[in-house]
């Protein structure tokens, strides 16, 4: 996955699009579609919560790996930009490499928002960052409502979780990092079906 990855900010039931997520950008035209991105300006593979992440391979070929981010990370930028987009920027910040994720920050729909809490400690400190981006766009009346999950319960946001609008239901992966108790939460908060798939392979 390109460092720096971006989600549309909120979807409607019907399946478009509605723009919420606005960090550090002029107050948006509703008709434009919104993506968070946080540039990789402090990404490294410094530890490993997964099968993909291998910090030898980052100690043998940080610079050149890092330069690959940077670059892809522009080039997604730029090709998003050039398509109509507007791009709201996270500030990244150091020693929180996995940031540039956003699609982690949350599960959204109608202009509600379920905060994500992450499984591995090393994502913790991403939580609080996340959830000050949000009331910032709450209080600008981007962002209608702010949702807790319950004590205990995780979820990795859109990186999980994805809106099915033809069907008008979201799938859920849990296991491996969210729980399967969060696809009943979603559906009480979001008043719409969670479908919780149960993943078999840590490498999905």
């Amino acid at each position: 996955m390109i460092p720096g990855y971006s989600f549309r900010a909120s979807f409607q039931r019907q399946g478009r699009f509605r723009p919420a997520m606005n960090i550090h950008a002029a107050p948006a035209q509703t008709s434009q579609p919104h993506f968070l991105m946080c540039p990789p300006r402090h990404f490294a593979v410094t530890y490993s919560i997964n099968p993909w992440m291998d910090p030898q391979a980052w100690t043998d070929g940080g610079a050149a790996l890092h330069a690959d981010a940077q670059r892809q990370w522009t080039g997604l930028r730029r090709a998003l930009t050039a398509a109509g987009a507007a791009i709201e920027t996270l500030e990244p910040t150091l020693g929180l490499p996995d940031l540039v994720f956003t699609a982690n920050a949350a599960v959204l729909l109608d202009r509600k928002v379920v905060l994500s809490r992450f499984r591995h400690g090393e994502r913790r400190d991403e939580e609080p960052l996340f959830a000050a981006s949000f009331r910032a766009l709450q209080a600008r009346g981007l962002v209608d409502e702010i949702l807790q999950l319950p004590a205990g319960i995780r979820l990795e946001g859109a990186g999980d979780c994805i809106w099915d609008p033809r069907r008008g239901l979201f799938w859920m992966g849990s296991g491996f990092r969210s729980d399967a108790a969060a696809g009943r939460v979603l559906k009480q908060h979001l008043g719409v079906p969670c479908l919780t798939l149960m993943l078999g392979d840590p490498s999905f």
